[in-house]
């Protein structure tokens, strides 16, 4: 069960995408807070490349069906994670809705007093083809 809290945290962000054999690294300390509201816990954030991208992470209070919500300049990325299952979902882009589905091999939220993680290793595929596979290891500490 999760405490109820609404506070500032710290945030330590590592992505790595591969992509069509290439494997890219990305890693990042952003200020951004976790709020509860009713049984879940919100991690929210903004990633700072050459624009400002607002990102949310719901955590049910079952740890399970992690919904990661991203919203950049002209599209708009809503992913669900459910460990060892095939999720549907659209890919919001200017030139329209894309059909993908998220696979989650990893799921792990460990949330102790003044610090947490979560990690999610996740592969993205159309009707066919593997677009890509991705993982992202979030910290955050008070």
């Amino acid at each position: 069960m999760h405490r109820s809290r609404n506070q500032q945290v710290k945030i330590s962000l590592k992505t790595q995408i591969e992509q069509n054999n290439e494997v890219n690294d990305f890693n990042f300390d952003v200020i951004g807070s976790i709020v509860q509201i009713e049984d879940s816990l919100y991690i929210r954030y903004n990633e700072n490349n050459d624009v400002t991208v607002p990102v949310t992470i719901k955590i049910p209070g079952n740890d399970q069906d992690v919904q990661l919500t991203r919203k950049a300049a002209g599209t708009h990325t809503k992913l669900f994670f459910n460990k060892n299952k095939v999720i549907p979902t659209k890919y919001e882009t200017p030139y329209g809705k894309i059909d993908i589905r998220v696979f989650t091999s990893k799921l792990e939220f460990t949330d102790k007093k003044e610090y947490g993680n979560l990690s999610i290793d996740y592969i993205i595929s159309d009707h066919q083809d593997i677009l890509g596979r991705y993982k992202i290891r979030l910290q955050f500490t008070a």
